[in-house]
């Protein structure tokens, strides 16, 4: 099997737990490698049912690991561009996030120096969508 795909879910509030942790579990050629929630008691949770490794309460310290391939933003809406511009400028150029974000990214995208590296932004209401953005990746 080729390398997995290393992942850090931003945000472990009722999105995730539903539907975006479940969904990274089922996928084998990705690993959700860390966690975070401004609330440490729900990020440590969510590391032990899904037996991950990392626990943060600060999504800047997530942006610090080393190899992390991609981020899976399941904060509150309005921090989504916030954070995937921080990535960008981190080198993280893979980010998935709700639909919402894109009119709030288009607008902040343009002027982050991260803007003229190679991005892949995937917006998803639906965890079947994971699987599409890993084939994908791979090409």
């Amino acid at each position: 099997m080729d390398k997995k795909l290393k992942v850090a879910v931003i945000g472990n509030g009722g999105i995730a737990k539903s539907c975006h942790l479940p969904g990274w579990a089922n996928i084998e050629n990705a690993e959700v490698v860390a966690v975070c929630d401004v609330i440490k008691e729900r990020a440590e949770a969510a590391a032990e049912k899904y037996n991950i490794s990392q626990a943060y309460t600060d999504y800047k310290d997530v942006l610090a690991i080393d190899g992390l391939d991609a981020i899976d933003i399941c904060t509150p809406n309005y921090y989504h561009s916030i954070i995937a511009c921080e990535a960008l400028e981190k080198g993280i150029t893979n980010s998935v996030a709700s639909c919402t974000m894109m009119v709030e990214l288009g607008k902040t995208i343009y002027f982050s120096p991260g803007s003229e590296k190679n991005i892949k932004l995937t917006t998803v209401d639906d965890i079947e969508i994971f699987k599409a953005l890993l084939a994908a990746e791979k090409d």
